[in-house]
């Protein structure tokens, strides 16, 4: 929904419709840090629109404001006065990045309808200095649809000649178009069209490994490092955040390795 969304702010806005439900709104934004006051003017702006289009609407996002200080900063401030104005709960209750010697709350959940939020909560995980954070939505869905894919058949694919066609496509028409989303409209159709004469698309059942290269050799580092980090945080221990860093570099490593041997095609 790019037209709720102000130029000046970091965000990005869809609409999700459902069988059986109301359309509701998803919204996630960045604030930087030492960002100016006025942001939360544009984003003021941003929940007036919202709140005219009287749907559910649901906030994800770093916004930098540490919601757990007993005396809030002026952007925390400014934060929850909006929160109240439009009648928006923050969902998250304990810290979501945590490093040696600091805790703060800052990556926020916010919903003007938390009656339809069965859980919320944060996950503690290795892949990054802030946590995981997560809600569940109640929906109706219906049953005993067979759940398929589109995979492209390379089947025929010929490189050389996949490489000519696109080399000779009119690419001069991105460029006709002022919008940035005409031009990836365009530049994406071309695509498109090019690589669904060289590999077309077909229909699969969806395999029951999402992530084929996560193998159980991953998974157990993951694991670990997982674990590692829950008992850093918890004794607030060097050792443990040190054997925590080796884990999540060891993960990542053997992550690069196994993706690099899947062929992984575009959609």
């Amino acid at each position: 929904r790019i037209d709720l969304i102000p130029d000046e702010l970091e965000m990005v806005c869809i609409e999700l419709s459902l069988p059986y439900n109301k359309s509701l709104l998803i919204s996630t934004w960045f604030r930087p840090p030492n960002s100016l006051m006025n942001k939360f003017d544009y984003w003021a702006s941003f929940l007036a629109k919202c709140d005219n289009e009287d749907k559910e609407l649901i906030l994800i996002g770093d916004l930098n404001c540490d919601v757990s200080k007993t005396i809030p900063d002026p952007h925390t401030c400014k934060l929850q006065f909006l929160c109240s104005l439009y009648q928006i709960d923050q969902l998250i209750k304990e810290s979501t990045r945590l490093i040696p010697k600091s805790a703060t709350l800052i990556d926020l959940i916010l919903t003007n309808r938390p009656e339809n939020i069965s859980r919320s909560g944060v996950i503690h995980l290795g892949i990054s200095d802030h946590s995981l954070v997560y809600a569940v939505r109640k929906f109706t869905l219906p049953n005993g649809r067979q759940k398929i894919r589109q995979v492209r058949n390379f089947k025929n694919f010929v490189e050389n000649d996949f490489i000519r066609d696109v080399s000779q496509l009119p690419w001069e028409m991105v460029y006709q178009f002022g919008d940035p989303n005409l031009c990836w409209q365009v530049w994406k159709s071309l695509l498109l069209d090019a690589l669904n004469r060289h590999a077309p698309l077909r229909h699969k059942r969806i395999r029951n490994n999402p992530v084929p290269w996560i193998n159980p050799q991953i998974k157990e580092l993951m694991r670990k490092r997982d674990y590692h980090k829950k008992k850093a945080i918890k004794y607030d221990s060097e050792s443990q955040w040190e054997l925590y860093k080796t884990l999540r570099n060891e993960v990542n490593i053997n992550m690069r390795k196994a993706k690099s041997k899947e062929n992984i095609w575009i959609q």
